[in-house]
């Protein structure tokens, strides 16, 4: 590894790294500059893999990343790294730091993470080291409400908020990701035919065929909020999908996880109301949540 990296930076030494062009959304990272290490997770349409880049985000020599490989369409690969790349100074979402996607298999490069929260929630069932380590439940839930109120700031939608699609940095803080897949869902039925949508985190509008909105979003967030109180569990685990939206649209709604304290049920709750005009609104989420902090979070 050392030997491969100092004739790395040999051949550097005279480049003007033009990848890293700020106007530059989606900057093709050089292949050969890139190591591929241990695999994180693994999906229908990608796998998530740990790496190490030479000469990226501005920085010398060698940096932990985080590695995005393709395994599904190409075309919807190139629009969430286009998404990605065009999002990702917003505070709250995960930073991009390049691609490779001239070639197969595509790439996708972003900022070093200790996982996604899902990851994070299911350590902690077993890791009392862990919680002592890291924040508290409520700190998560606060940082991706602050993260989904930047995006509704700027009227972005999400579209997929749910534990696997945050990430949790090396600081412990939680950023949003996903956000360019899930915009290819939203036009193309063959997804919800498949199979391949996350209906246990959609509003009933939704499952009905209406546009998402930002009120969808926080329908999701109460099911977010509910695998962060449940420490990752499925939701609705006894159900399955087609079960999920017959129970859902019956006005039926998930209990509240074991040992969580009855207010944020509540902010859960407040995120299921049927109308999605009557829901709470993001901001409301984020005030409440820094509410409950200030009184301890008991």
């Amino acid at each position: 590894m050392e030997s491969m990296y100092a004739s790395l930076e040999e051949d550097n030494k005279s480049k003007d790294n033009v990848y890293m062009k700020s106007g530059d959304v989606v900057r093709e990272f050089p292949r050969s500059r890139l190591y591929l290490k241990d695999i994180l997770c693994e999906g229908r349409f990608s796998k998530t893999m740990t790496g190490e880049a030479w000469f990226i985000g501005g920085k010398d020599g060698v940096s932990d990343v985080i590695v995005t490989v393709a395994k599904g369409d190409k075309g919807d690969f190139k629009r969430e790294v286009e998404v990605m790349g065009s999002l990702s100074k917003l505070k709250g979402v995960v930073k991009y730091l390049g691609c490779c996607i001239t070639e197969d298999p595509m790439y996708m490069i972003t900022e070093y993470a200790k996982g996604n929260l899902l990851q994070v929630l299911e350590k902690m069932k077993d890791a009392d080291a862990l919680k002592r380590k890291g924040p508290d439940l409520l700190t998560f839930a606060l940082d991706v409400a602050e993260c989904l109120q930047t995006l509704s700031d700027k009227k972005i939608i999400h579209r997929e908020v749910m534990a696997k699609n945050i990430v949790v940095d090396s600081q412990w803080k939680c950023k949003l990701s996903g956000l360019g897949s899930s915009s290819a869902v939203l036009t193309d039925q063959r997804y919800r035919q498949k199979g391949h949508l996350p209906i246990r985190w959609m509003a009933p509008e939704v499952l009905s065929g209406n546009a998402y909105t930002t009120g969808s979003d926080v329908w999701s967030f109460g099911v977010l909020l509910w695998e962060v109180y449940s420490l990752g569990c499925i939701p609705y685990e006894s159900l399955l999908e087609d079960d999920v939206i017959d129970f859902i649209r019956g006005g039926k709604r998930l209990d509240i996880p074991p040992g969580c304290a009855e207010t944020p049920y509540q902010i859960m709750t407040s995120c299921w109301i049927e109308i999605p005009d009557e829901r709470t609104q993001v901001d409301d989420l984020v005030s409440s949540l820094r509410q409950f902090q200030a009184e301890g979070g008991k």
